[in-house]
């Protein structure tokens, strides 16, 4: 079984006290329906997520706030330029302890928990990026053919 919660290669967070094996997972969960959706993210200390900048609602003690450029200066700005996605991502660390963050969406709509299967890509359109841990790669991708982009409806 694979668990994306368990890639750490960041020198930012503190050593782990106990082995992978033994570490609780995140979790995660939707709050209310609709308009009023939301994701209640539990972080296991030493956990860490990357979120859309204007994602975050609320956070626990134990949580600290950063930021990140996902795919590098390069790709960040590309993502940016090309797919209107914000230039940074932000980093939610349960650095210090346990901590839980709920996250929110600018638009109206639900929130749907997508298990990430490896080497198979899941396509989303512009905005419905959300939350991911941190091990999820998020790139931004573009039509290949002019009627792909008339005709792709996003």
């Amino acid at each position: 079984r694979w668990s994306p919660t368990i890639a750490r290669k960041s020198p930012s967070l503190p050593p782990a006290t106990q082995p992978d094996s033994l570490r609780m997972p995140i979790r995660w969960s939707v709050a209310g329906k609709s308009g009023a959706a939301a994701a209640v993210v539990h972080l296991p200390h030493g956990a860490r997520i990357k979120a859309e900048p204007d994602a975050l609602i609320t956070m626990s003690g134990g949580v600290e706030v950063g930021a990140c450029m996902d795919g590098g200066f390069v790709g960040g700005l590309l993502r940016s330029a090309l797919g209107g996605e914000s230039l940074f991502s932000q980093t939610l660390s349960a650095s210090r302890s346990d901590g839980e963050v709920v996250l929110g969406a600018t638009d109206v709509g639900d929130i749907e928990l997508v298990r990430l299967q490896p080497h198979a890509p899941l396509l989303l359109s512009k905005g419905a990026f959300l939350a991911a841990d941190e091990a999820v790669q998020v790139s931004t991708s573009t039509q290949r053919t002019v009627g792909g982009a008339l005709f792709s409806g996003s």
